[in-house]
């Protein structure tokens, strides 16, 4: 049972983590329709411009099968952190991108990634017991 009180997302404490968003990956999303999928990724992308919130990019093995990251993400967040992860699949295992989160100050983590849905456990046990 979960105790802790529930607690509302607030823009001030608040980072957007864009991981993993390339165009190889992008085709092998099958639970939506890849349109679809895109134009969602693209509309959070949007929430986070309009919130004015702080919003850290990242890709994994972009020379190889993965591909660049959508292209309309760098367009939009020209200034964001841009980490390019040499084939790591975990992102945290990144020391460039756990700098670029502490460097927001921000406590309250958003991640959005293209992949399965259980590739989100890991990077959210990590970020909770290392209390970022």
């Amino acid at each position: 049972m979960n105790n802790k009180p529930y607690v509302r997302l607030d823009r001030d404490n608040a980072v957007v983590l864009l991981v993993d968003h390339q165009a190889g990956l992008l085709s092998l999303v099958r639970d939506i329709e890849p349109d679809r999928f895109k134009n969602n990724v693209l509309a959070l992308a949007d929430a986070a411009k309009f919130f004015n919130l702080p919003t850290i990019l990242t890709t994994s093995f972009e020379t190889g099968p993965n591909g660049p990251l959508m292209p309309e993400l760098k367009a939009l967040f020209p200034d964001a952190p841009y980490i390019a992860r040499p084939g790591q699949i975990n992102a945290w295992d990144n020391e460039d991108f756990v700098k670029a989160i502490k460097a927001t100050g921000k406590k309250t983590i958003d991640y959005r990634w293209c992949g399965h849905r259980s590739l989100c456990c890991l990077p959210c046990t990590i970020s909770h017991s290392r209390r970022l």
